[in-house]
């Protein structure tokens, strides 16, 4: 009757995969006490994910299923030898101390590999919520049996399994209302992953030879090196918001803090591109602080994530610092352009306003120039008035250029002329941001003899209402002899350097 019971309550759920776990795992126990023979977790355990995995082995990679059944093998094999100590007794306060922080131990992995960070306070759930579900299950087994057998017990057994669900449930809002809840902490590298597994199985290998300080401190060591990051040099990513311009610039610094930036982050074909495509993916990288956000001018598919940002980024344990903007006249600002400001004044996000020839970021190897546009100057249309940035980098050099055009495009063209590339048959460009999602309007024949960019990245989206990119650019992009990258047929584009060498990634091969 429990068999059943539970298999009805599996289909009103949905039978997801943890459920299809826990009714098979049950079952099986169940089965096993009918039928006088041992229970074993771990043969049971095996048996549901090779029945899971029959109907689709793809759920290997699914959260869920590395959640529930890495948890409970975790659990298994791991929390007994770290809640026992050959060389005295444990109180019971002691072990479900221990069994708590075990259970951070099993998790944390798991976190970081599908969540990229860790909820700060779920150890200190575990130690509430661990001695209440050891009531819990009991009294649903009881309240089941008098269902049957003792009716007029069924009211008071309700009332205390209610009672203690509620205070699960108000123990865990008040998990989340509480500050700095969740840690991001980036994505770990698989080799990392693949030591700090080791160490945890020579904790389960050795765990009758190892005293309990040992085996915790093994553990710590595990965790500790998911968190270690070597990477040095600089990065610039251009994501791909569809129709829209978002790029990620870090330069990571051995022995202090790496500075990093995104330029726009807006869409016009993705709906809160913000929350699904820029958040996961500053999550992903371990960013907690964005030292800077420019939003180039105001058009939607450069800031309406910037939006997002700006407004849940605190709540998502991501704060922006400091926002830059082109320096425009005050009577070309469009409502949009004075929007933005009041959202960040809300937000406690300083804001400022840049033009050319101010030396953004002064750095030893990392520079960032403004080139673009002039001091307070006029536009009528706001792709004129874009910002753009000159990046350098030891021998690597970038120019971000936003959606620039027309007046602004003849005044950056100048600019650059005057001051950069002075010696333009000597100096060519290693990566140009095209201008304007690779409208023929932008980035004339001129810009491209100046610059000679080695390599011309493309943001648009895939099959977009505009066209981008435009015959006319590509074919002036083929002349200049540039490698051409493209976000909607390659996704996003990862250029990484160590101010002598490139290396190139995209999300989707080619």
């Amino acid at each position: 009757m429990c068999i059943l019971l539970l298999f009805m309550y599996g289909l009103m759920t949905g039978f997801s995969v943890s459920g299809a776990r826990a009714v098979f795992m049950f079952a099986l126990s169940m089965l096993a006490i009918c039928l006088k023979r041992s229970y074993d977790t771990l043969t049971a355990l095996m048996l549901a994910a090779v029945l899971i995995l029959s109907e689709n082995p793809l759920y290997i990679f699914y959260s869920g299923f590395v959640f529930s059944f890495g948890c409970i093998l975790g659990i298994a094999v791991l929390l007994p030898p770290l809640t026992c100590d050959k060389e005295k007794k444990l109180s019971y306060l002691q072990k479900t101390v221990l069994s708590s922080a075990s259970l951070t131990v099993v998790t944390f992995p798991v976190y970081l590999w599908f969540d990229y960070g860790f909820p700060v306070y779920s150890a200190l759930l575990n130690i509430i919520i661990i001695p209440l579900m050891s009531i819990l299950v009991p009294l649903g087994f009881l309240l089941l049996l008098c269902s049957y057998i003792l009716p007029f017990a069924i009211a008071p057994l309700k009332l205390m399994i209610c009672g203690m669900l509620k205070l699960i449930g108000l123990f865990a809002e008040a998990s989340d209302s509480l500050p700095c809840n969740f840690l991001i902490l980036g994505k770990p590298y698989v080799t990392e992953l693949i030591i700090c597994l080791l160490l945890l199985s020579s904790v389960i290998i050795l765990k009758k030879k190892l005293r309990l300080f040992a085996k915790w401190f093994i553990c710590f060591l595990a965790l500790i090196i998911l968190l270690i990051r070597t990477d040095t040099g600089l990065e610039s990513t251009f994501l791909d918001v569809g129709q829209g311009d978002g790029i990620f610039i870090r330069e990571s610094r051995a022995f202090s803090d790496d500075f990093t930036m995104l330029i726009d982050g807006g869409s016009t074909s993705e709906d809160d591109v913000g929350k699904y495509r820029i958040l996961p993916f500053l999550k992903y990288k371990g960013v907690r602080n964005i030292d800077a956000v420019l939003i180039t001018h105001s058009d939607k598919d450069h800031y309406s994530g910037i939006i997002e940002l700006m407004e849940s980024g605190k709540n998502e344990g991501i704060r922006i610092k400091r926002l830059l903007l082109p320096d425009i006249a005050g009577e070309a600002r469009s409502d949009e352009f004075l929007k933005i400001i009041g959202i960040a004044d809300e937000n406690d996000i300083s804001v400022s306003f840049i033009h050319s020839d101010q030396m953004l970021i002064p750095d030893k190897r990392l520079k960032l120039l403004c080139v673009a546009p002039a001091e307070n100057m006029y536009v009528s249309d706001m792709n004129d008035g874009s910002a753009a940035l000159y990046l350098t980098y030891g021998n690597f050099s970038a120019l971000y250029t936003g959606d620039i055009q027309g007046k602004g495009e003849e005044y950056m063209t100048g600019y650059l002329k005057e001051n950069v590339f002075t010696d333009s048959e000597k100096k060519q460009l290693s990566v140009l941001k095209t201008a304007h999602h690779g409208s023929k309007n932008s980035t004339p024949e001129d810009f491209l003899l100046l610059t000679k960019p080695r390599i011309s990245v493309i943001s648009c989206g895939l099959n977009n209402s505009y066209h981008h990119p435009h015959d006319e650019l590509i074919k002036r992009l083929e002349d200049i002899d540039t490698g051409i990258l493209r976000t909607d047929t390659m996704g996003a584009v990862t250029i990484k350097t160590n101010g002598k060498r490139i290396k190139l990634s995209t999300f989707v091969s080619q």
